[in-house]
């Protein structure tokens, strides 16, 4: 599996252990009424708890197998309660955040990092939505250009 398939899997079924909500492993499969989702990238229409996560490569050392990922958490609350959807994102944070020392398939976890948080207000059904950021490095796979242990060794 990829590197960025490996995260993506290994943080949703993280959340799903930690009650945060549920990762079915299948966008097709709708999510019941009353549910937390944990999907990829998209917000889905329902339900509306919801839990989007985005990965993306940011950086890359040149000289050791180092890479920094950008991982976005969208949560998405209850409509007209604005308290639920920070209460989601406070239940992400606490899942995720100091995280150390774990693999996710042949991914490698170094540590995760909190990278900020944003209100995006409600969206039309006034359900409130937040953005929230982290940093996520990863000690990958080696290769010729960069060696394990790095290209000092």
């Amino acid at each position: 599996m990829a590197t960025t398939e490996d995260l993506f899997t290994g943080f949703a079924g993280l959340l799903q252990t930690a009650s945060v909500g549920i990762y079915n492993g299948d966008p097709r499969v709708p999510y019941a009424d009353g549910s937390t989702a944990i999907v990829r990238a998209k917000l889905p229409a329902g339900p509306d708890r919801a839990v989007a996560l985005r990965l993306m490569r940011t950086n890359a050392d040149v000289v050791s197998p180092l890479t920094t990922y950008l991982m976005q958490a969208l949560t998405r609350g209850l409509p007209n309660d604005a308290a639920d959807a920070s209460n989601l994102t406070d239940a992400v944070v606490g899942a995720l955040l100091g995280l150390t020392e774990v693999w996710f398939g042949a991914t490698h976890v170094l540590q995760v990092r909190f990278a900020g948080s944003v209100d995006l207000d409600a969206d039309e059904s006034e359900r409130g939505q937040w953005s929230t950021k982290f940093l996520v490095d990863v000690d990958e796979a080696p290769t010729i250009l960069r060696p394990e242990g790095g290209a000092w060794d």
